[in-house]
């Protein structure tokens, strides 16, 4: 990589960027420490919410089970999403279909770089599997704040497959 080439820049985004998107944020960079050290120079992770407040600290219920995942998400700070931000990003991975709208209507510009986690990289999100292993499930990430533990049981499992495809997706697009 030469002096001037910019790392592609990755942004996470959900509602308030305390519990999903700080954890599936965090989550890619632990993992890309741990296992593709080198990946961090061509990389970089941003989250941000679309009613984010700055400064709010990660999810309580959240920071714990990062912690349990060997990451921690006590310097985790929650940033509004910006204009600037969407644009310095070379892509855009949101929670929901709602956030999809949210962006065509207030980014238009953004079109083509924003996807929800679930659907980036898969060619007929049609064949996306729910978890019961019939076709058609939701590519919606569950929001599981406020929710019981089972509930983030699930977000969990479900953030860190979805991460690891992503890694995946992106190592074969040679962006990592």
């Amino acid at each position: 990589m030469g002096p001037f080439k910019k790392k592609f820049q990755l942004l996470i985004v959900c509602r308030h960027n305390i519990t999903r998107s700080a954890y599936f944020s965090g989550y890619l960079k632990h993992y890309l420490k741990q296992y593709r050290p080198s990946a961090l120079k061509q990389l970089k992770i941003v989250s941000s919410g679309i009613m984010a407040t700055n400064g709010c600290g990660a999810n309580s219920t959240i920071r714990f089970i990062a912690k349990q995942n060997g990451f921690s998400l006590s310097n985790h700070r929650s940033q509004t999403l910006t204009k600037k931000l969407v644009k310095r990003s070379d892509l855009v991975l949101v929670m929901s279909e709602n956030q999809i709208k949210f962006f065509q209507k207030e980014f238009p510009d953004s079109a083509g770089r924003v996807f929800r986690i679930m659907e980036y990289g898969i060619e007929d999100a049609t064949d996306y599997l729910s978890d019961d292993g019939q076709k058609g499930g939701s590519l919606n990430m569950p929001d599981p704040t406020g929710r019981d533990a089972d509930d983030f049981s699930a977000f969990i499992r479900l953030a860190n497959n979805e991460a690891d495809r992503i890694l995946h997706e992106l190592a074969h697009q040679q962006i990592i």
